[in-house]
């Protein structure tokens, strides 16, 4: 951002330039985006407000589109935030974007009938939704300490959110307002708010328990449920997640030593640890699990995989659902437990979890625990000025005794 020169008093122009700066941070400068992209037949409805920057409508091509390169418009920049759409799933790889032509190109061929969406939302991750700086000073007001302190509010209250050792002091009334106070400013939003997109981070949260569901009767084959976190608005959602807040969730049991079946989803549950999802990535605590690198901003109306866990440790020998058991049989290797999620129409954010257990064929005796939770980021308040967001409202929508488990 520039700098306004050294020795200035501040004008209007400057200050509503750099409170601007503040409210695309703070409050919210895009406040109207939507999610997703919609179409009346074939012709896309909200591209400005979906940020969506290249669609190919299933309606118009019979046959493969090929590989590209196909034309991204407007034009995005190296670091900008771009969600690759096929269908109905999002593509973390299997393309190449060149920033100096504006196009993208695909690995491989793109499918007959299918609509294709690729979104920069880059805007999207900014916004914390909470109230704006005043930034419509008119030319010849004097800007007062008043007008620089709510700056300087809201810059202590983004520090503690992040964890951030850095403070300013609030002016004293009736003071000057030159430029390095300005300056300084700016630049702290610089390097500890832009820099490493630092503003989508919370280290200032605590975590929040919700709902859980267990199944009690013996089960063999396969066990099925789903948590939603409800959110009134995407704008909500956005606010949430922008200022690191997380959707999380677990597996737990309980049961007898002399019962394979718990032992093997107890081994796995233990190294699966918490899983959580931010903004644009799914992680556990655990160890071994793979992750899809899907977070929320990658969601569409459809079930995606999102996180898959190792499989049961077994004395000295490891499965990690994918092939690795050293000694004792493929069957264990089979045993994991497959995370998806969607984001609803009605602005809820689902997660179903999957338990398979047929190909291991033996009898899961004890109790099998989902649970849900989500971090969210503490209410702060600096002199008046306030942060604080809405967290999800979990519910139940499939529980383990449905037509799904056995």
């Amino acid at each position: 951002m520039a700098h306004v020169s050294v020795g200035k008093i501040i004008e209007a122009v400057d200050y509503n330039t750099l409170a601007t700066t503040y409210n695309k941070l703070f409050s919210d400068n895009y406040s109207t985006v939507e999610y997703p992209a919609t179409f009346t037949g074939s012709t896309l409805n909200n591209a400005s407000t979906s940020n969506a920057i290249l669609t190919l409508h299933e309606n118009d091509y019979s046959t493969s589109p090929g590989t590209g390169p196909f034309t991204l418009s407007p034009a995005p920049t190296s670091g900008d935030f771009i969600i690759v759409q096929i269908g109905t799933q999002v593509q973390i790889l299997g393309h190449t974007i060149d920033y100096t032509a504006g196009t993208i190109t695909f690995s491989s061929a793109l499918p007959a009938n299918t609509r294709i969406v690729v979104y920069n939302r880059t805007l999207h991750r900014f916004g914390w939704g909470q109230a704006a700086a005043i930034n419509n000073h008119a030319v010849g007001d004097i800007i007062e300490a008043v007008d620089i302190n709510q700056l300087i509010n809201r810059t202590n209250i983004m520090m503690e959110h992040i964890a951030s050792s850095t403070r300013f002091n609030i002016v004293p009334v009736g003071t000057l307002i030159y430029a390095s106070g300005l300056n300084n400013l700016e630049l702290n939003l610089d390097n500890e708010m832009f820099a490493n997109n630092l503003h989508l981070i919370c280290n200032t949260a605590s975590i929040v328990s919700g709902l859980s569901f267990t199944r009690t009767a013996n089960w063999t084959t396969k066990l099925e449920g789903i948590f939603q976190y409800g959110f009134s608005s995407y704008n909500e959602a956005r606010y949430f997640f922008n200022s690191g807040g997380e959707i999380r969730f677990n597996m737990s049991n309980t049961g007898s030593n002399a019962n394979d079946g718990y032992v093997n989803w107890a081994s796995v549950f233990n190294r699966l640890g918490t899983v959580r999802m931010n903004h644009d990535n799914t992680l556990q605590s655990g160890t071994g699990g793979i992750s899809n690198g899907k977070g929320f901003y990658h969601l569409t109306e459809d079930w995606q995989t999102i996180f898959t866990s190792a499989g049961p440790r077994q004395g000295s020998g490891y499965g990690y659902g994918y092939g690795y058991g050293y000694g004792y049989g493929n069957s264990y290797n089979a045993v994991f437990a497959q995370f998806y999620a969607r984001y609803t129409s009605d602005h809820n954010v689902q997660i179903k979890v999957v338990l398979d257990d047929a190909s291991y064929h033996t009898t899961v005796a004890g109790t099998t625990s989902f649970n849900s939770s989500h971090l969210h980021p503490d209410n702060l308040t600096q002199n008046g000025v306030n942060y604080s967001v809405t967290g999800p409202s979990i519910s139940v929508i499939e529980d383990f005794a449905s037509g799904n488990d056995s």
